[in-house]
C-alpha cells in the first residue's frame, strides 16, 4: 500500500452527507466514489492535511478499505 494517502471533501458544507472526507489513493476515492459517480472535481479540495474547518468524518467504505489493505 502506498504511504501517499490524501483527503478529499466537497468544498461547501452541507448539513448532509457531502460532510464526508474521502481517502484519495492518487487516482481515486478508496470507495471508488469518483469512478462510480463521476462527480465533478472541481467541487472538491484535494489535500495532504485533514480539514479541522469544520466537523467532518470520514468516509466509512473508504476507512474498511482502509484497514483492509492495512491487514494484507
Amino acid at each position: 500500500m502506498s504511504d501517499n494517502i490524501s483527503f478529499i471533501y466537497y468544498r461547501k458544507q452541507r448539513k448532509l452527507s457531502n460532510n464526508v472526507v474521502h481517502l484519495w489513493n492518487g487516482r481515486d476515492t478508496f470507495c471508488n466514489m469518483f469512478v462510480k459517480k463521476q462527480i465533478y472535481k472541481d467541487r472538491y479540495v484535494l489535500t495532504d492535511n485533514y480539514p479541522e474547518d469544520t466537523d467532518r468524518f470520514i468516509c466509512n467504505k473508504c476507512a474498511n478499505v482502509l484497514e483492509k489493505k492495512m491487514h494484507d
